[in-house]
């Protein structure tokens, strides 16, 4: 997840829901109720299908 630009804080608040493998993209909500999207790497994407 660190090649993804999220933050360590962030990625335990990751819900299976913020992973859009199909768009290949993380969602990640920060603060002010602000929500990013950054590119899903591939293997990133598969891993987290396993």
């Amino acid at each position: 997840m660190a090649r993804s630009g999220l933050r360590a804080v962030d990625v335990p608040r990751l819900c299976a829901e913020d992973l859009d493998r199909r768009g290949g993209e993380v969602v990640g909500r920060g603060k002010g109720g602000r929500v990013g999207r950054m590119p899903l790497p591939a293997d990133v994407g598969a891993a987290s299908a396993d």
